[in-house]
């Protein structure tokens, strides 16, 4: 088993605990903190929803593939990279 798929896992746990015991205060350090999302408490919580989810699914996804293919480690960093970027962004959007 490759260490990046213990990564995601831990990812995974951490982010399900954030997602089910999240306080649904706008918090500086734990969060999708991005510009909208710092808005409104009601956006703040949308935020979150969103993010959680979409973090959710990708690290599902990604440890899945990691699992069965042998994903070279410069491909996992970029990977994770560019799915926090995506989730951001997707954040940003759906918030607008």
């Amino acid at each position: 088993m490759q260490v990046i798929f213990l990564f995601l896992l831990i990812i995974f746990a951490v982010d399900y605990l954030f997602f089910r015991f999240d306080s649904a205060q706008v918090q500086f350090f734990v969060g999708f903190r991005t510009p909208s999302a710092y808005k409104s408490k009601e956006n703040w919580e949308h935020a979150q929803k969103i993010g959680y989810e979409l973090m959710f699914f990708f690290c599902v996804l990604f440890a899945i593939l990691n699992y069965f293919i042998l994903i070279p480690n410069w491909l996992d960093s970029s990977f994770v990279a560019f799915i926090t970027v995506i989730v951001l962004v997707t954040i940003e959007y759906k918030l607008r």
